[in-house]
């Protein structure tokens, strides 16, 4: 969940500086190379955001830095659906997805909803998070920061 900050503080650096940057902060608490990597993906996703590039653009941002194969596959699904144009049922998020606490379980379903909800509202964004259920407060903090990073703070309802 800090991984969008760094995307902030390096705005204008090299996108290597942000992976490593990324990558670094998360191993104080994430240990783990999936937790690492998921917050290299969230990071990666932010900076593309803030750049305003279309939905495929920061999906490839985003996976450029993957080099495990549970990530991998995850984020090819939601590259799929979003190319076919597919809104995968709620189960089939889970399934496919994941929405649990690891990274692996909830990197590639909060990309699925920033990616997937960028046209509409925050706070539309904020209901399906919730309505999907699992880790909502991370799913919705790492969707939302890629949903505030390409629309910025303004455009939130503050009557919310």
């Amino acid at each position: 969940m800090r991984a969008p900050v760094v995307s902030l503080f390096f705005m204008d650096q090299p996108e290597f500086l942000i992976a490593q940057a990324a990558h670094d902060q998360a191993y104080v608490t994430h240990a783990h190379p999936q937790g690492c990597e998921g917050a290299v993906i969230i990071a990666m996703a932010v900076h593309a955001a803030l750049q305003q590039r279309t939905l495929g653009q920061i999906l490839s941002a985003a996976s450029a830095h993957i080099e495990s194969e549970e990530f991998r596959e995850r984020l090819g699904r939601v590259e799929q659906w979003l190319q076919n144009g597919e809104q995968p049922e709620r189960r089939t998020l889970i399934e496919r997805l994941g929405h649990s606490m690891t990274a692996v379980s909830s990197v590639p379903l909060a990309l699925y909803f920033g990616l997937t909800s960028l046209a509409g509202s925050f706070e539309q964004l904020l209901r399906r998070v919730r309505d999907c259920g699992g880790d909502t407060d991370t799913i919705g903090a790492m969707a939302g920061a890629i949903w505030g990073a390409y629309h910025g703070a303004s455009s939130i309802d503050k009557t919310l």
